[in-house]
């Protein structure tokens, strides 16, 4: 092994430092911004999903009766399509909605509250076609502040008429 002394004499000289740079520490108690920034995201993206996931989830429950609606177009009239496609939207497993009892209370029930206005199956004989839509509302309630939102989701399902 060689001395230091040696290289030296040569005309050699080794660094001492690291040859990486080393990361400058911050003094204590200064805030990094950066990660301020990140953890805000963070939490802001947890409360979206918190806030907002129920409602992108039973639109998935709507998309997939949609789709069934649209392979059961070749053998069904519009009309069955119509109020098979209310019946399973409105059934108590497929999220909630705000309804009043009839004596002014209001309250949540199961279903979507989907009315037969809000299915609108078009049949094009000529091309063939048929098109099968849900157009709805939902409300989310806002917890800190308690504001109501309204989102509109449109589900829509479009092609040729499938075979019988």
């Amino acid at each position: 092994m060689r001395s230091a002394r040696a290289d030296s004499a040569r005309g050699l000289v080794f660094p001492t430092a690291p040859w990486y740079r080393t990361r400058p520490v911050t003094p204590a108690g200064k805030v990094n911004l950066i990660g301020l920034v990140l953890i805000a995201a963070v939490v802001a993206g947890l409360y979206w999903v918190f806030i907002f996931a129920p409602l992108y989830v039973d639109n998935f429950a709507v998309k997939e009766a949609v789709d069934a609606m649209y392979h059961q177009s070749g053998r069904w009239p519009d009309e069955r399509l119509v109020s098979e496609l209310v019946s399973r939207l409105n059934a108590p497993n497929v999220g909630t909605h705000k309804e009043d009892d009839g004596f002014g209370n209001v309250r949540e029930v199961g279903g979507l509250g989907i009315k037969e206005e809000q299915v609108i199956v078009f049949r094009d004989t000529a091309r063939n076609t048929i098109s099968v839509q849900v157009d709805y509302w939902r409300e989310v309630q806002l917890k800190p502040t308690s504001k109501i939102r309204t989102v509109r989701f449109v589900v829509k399902k479009e092609g040729p008429i499938p075979p019988p």
